[in-house]
């Protein structure tokens, strides 16, 4: 899992520029100026919003900081999940989780080294 604070407060600067774009409703004309402008500053490479390549959004590539935000995101649902799943084992019940693959060998050895010597 890893992770340093730096990466943790990368992702909060993040979230924190893009989110107030999605505050106000309903969009007005000037809302969409100002959506479409904040798209351009965030990512000049994007000629319309409308056609963002999904690969921006896969956290095991580097084309935009949209796969460092989906990296980020990974890994804190990733400590989250160890957490709760770690919590509900030493309290001695009885877990099953369903998760998506990319999750498990992330999890698996964190999880490993939280519940060693905890049965």
């Amino acid at each position: 899992m890893g992770g340093s604070d730096r990466g943790q407060r990368n992702f909060r600067s993040l979230r924190a520029r893009s989110f107030h774009l999605f505050l106000d409703r309903p969009v007005s004309h000037s809302k969409l100026t100002e959506f479409e402008r904040s798209c351009l500053w965030l990512s000049p490479r994007l000629k319309d919003w409308r056609e963002t390549p999904a690969d921006w959004f896969d956290p095991t590539k580097s084309e935009a900081y949209t796969n460092q935000v989906s990296r980020l995101s990974n890994e804190f649902r990733d400590r989250h999940m160890v957490m709760l799943l770690t919590e509900a084992v030493k309290k001695g019940g009885r877990v099953f989780a369903v998760v998506g693959f990319s999750h498990v060998v992330i999890q698996e050895r964190a999880l490993k080294a939280a519940l060693s010597g905890a049965q």
